[in-house]
């Protein structure tokens, strides 16, 4: 069970295959959670609508990785608006 990790927040990305990365994926939310809170809590006259990722599977059956998004809209550095989950998106194909 190989971790690697991203270069800037070191978040852990595992390799095909690795059983319970359901940890791993929860800490890297938190810290994606962190950053975000600390840029949109230092922004003024900033805003936008970012998309995010907020739940990754994968499909056996159609070997392929699925995805649910969430858009969150920021306002003067504060997040005014959190849209609904999407339904499962493909992702990429195996």
């Amino acid at each position: 069970m190989a971790v690697t990790r991203t270069p800037n927040l070191l978040l852990g990305k595992h390799d095909k295959g690795d059983l319970d990365w359901d940890a791993e994926i929860n800490s890297n939310f938190d810290i994606i959670d962190t950053e975000i809170a600390k840029k949109a809590n230092s922004a003024t006259g900033v805003g936008g609508t970012v998309t995010i990722i907020t739940a990754v599977q994968y499909d056996s059956v159609g070997q392929k990785y699925q995805a649910k998004t969430q858009q969150i809209t920021v306002t003067d550095g504060v997040i005014t608006t959190i849209g609904a989950e999407s339904d499962w998106v493909d992702i990429a194909s195996v």
